[in-house]
């Protein structure tokens, strides 16, 4: 059985409720994709989330603007001690 480990921290969670925040009166339709990954560096699964905001809906032709950061379970790109510990995304 897979645990589930979350990478969520509170900088994260304040930054998800700013974008959220921010991104309700401009759009139609915002929420939350929260959802489960296999870790790459372990047998645990990770949660993670997306923010999705949509904007005129009806338009048969729209762009999808992406971001991106992450948290990282354990900072596999450092070459010193602190390569075990994890890297907060926010």
């Amino acid at each position: 059985m897979r645990r589930t480990r979350s990478l969520r921290s509170a900088g994260a969670a304040c930054c998800r409720r700013s974008l959220l925040d921010h991104l309700r009166p401009l759009a139609e339709r915002v929420g939350l994709q929260e959802f489960r990954l296999a870790d790459p560096y372990g047998s645990d699964s990770l949660a993670l989330v997306n923010v999705l905001a949509h904007f005129h809906t009806a338009r048969p032709h729209r762009v999808l603007l992406a971001a991106h950061y992450d948290s990282r379970p354990v900072a596999d790109q450092d070459t010193g001690m602190a390569r075990s510990r994890a890297v907060p995304g926010a």
